[in-house]
């Protein structure tokens, strides 16, 4: 694990010269690499993150990250593999190219800082306008940078991702132990939507996440749900994958909750219970 500090260190070598070997220097992510002092000056570091550290970058490993994730639309899974895989985050960053991750929840546990807390809101904001000024990549249109809006869409993306396999995993289920019952119940779409394709590679987010909403998401879990209750087996409500399935279901679409920040009065919806760090 680095050890942790404030100070803005040069990039490794190594770093540079991986980097440099693939990528252009208008590349977004070398931009925010070479001007990270500028992105980082007069930022109150402590009041971003106050979790032990393993960036060379200090404090603004977190803050970094989850605008990167924001940008592309990942999960906090698919942003810590970027993390510890990309050479053009690792730039960015400041890591060298062997380096660890850091710890799983410490993205959420960063989300819900920024979320509850006045004055980190105000360093991270000023953080993301300085990096807008760098034309970051956008996975989508009319993205908005305003950071209470971009935890949302965060908290979002990784919630509809949880959902998403927990569906699948409990269709996969069914279809191993009751096939026959699975095929009187399912949806016609049910066969495209949660086929179990391989991911395809980031930055461009996958097209179930990109096809999919929350809304048609929970009209799907609740139906298959519906079913399992009128099907009166206990053998079926007894699978693991159903009892994941309904916890997700009462926490995320039955429970959602609103939080009113620090900032400006403004409320966001996100359910903390739901997240899948919270679930237990």
């Amino acid at each position: 694990m680095l050890v942790q500090t404030n100070e803005i260190l040069s990039i490794p070598n190594e770093t540079v010269r991986a980097a440099r070997a693939v990528f252009s220097r208008k590349n977004f992510y070398i931009r925010v690499g070479e001007q990270l002092e500028f992105i980082l000056k007069d930022i109150q570091q402590e009041s971003l993150s106050d979790l032990p550290k393993t960036s060379r970058a200090g404090g603004a490993l977190l803050p970094l990250t989850t605008f990167f994730q924001f940008v592309e639309g990942l999960t906090d899974l698919q942003a810590m593999d970027a993390v510890r895989t990309r050479i053009d985050w690792k730039y960015a960053l400041h890591l060298p190219v062997n380096t660890l991750s850091f710890r799983e929840n410490s993205l959420c546990e960063f989300r819900q800082k920024i979320i509850h807390d006045r004055a980190s809101q105000c360093e991270f904001q000023k953080m993301v306008d300085r990096m807008i000024t760098l034309n970051p990549p956008y996975h989508q249109t009319g993205q908005n940078f305003e950071i209470l809006a971009m935890i949302c869409s965060i908290c979002s993306v990784n919630t509809m991702n949880w959902a998403l396999d927990s569906m699948q995993a409990a269709l996969g289920a069914l279809a191993s132990h009751f096939p026959e019952w699975l095929r009187q119940v399912a949806q016609p779409h049910w066969y495209w939507r949660f086929n179990q394709l391989a991911p395809l590679p980031y930055p461009v987010p996958s097209m179930r996440q990109q096809e999919l909403s929350m809304e048609k998401l929970g009209a799907d879990i609740h139906h298959l749900l519906e079913e399992v209750q009128r099907s009166n087996s206990r053998e079926i409500k007894e699978l693991r994958e159903l009892k994941t399935l309904r916890q997700i279901w009462e926490r995320q679409f039955e429970n959602e909750q609103t939080i009113t920040s620090a900032w400006g009065g403004k409320s966001i919806r996100i359910n903390c219970d739901s997240c899948i760090y919270g679930a237990g």
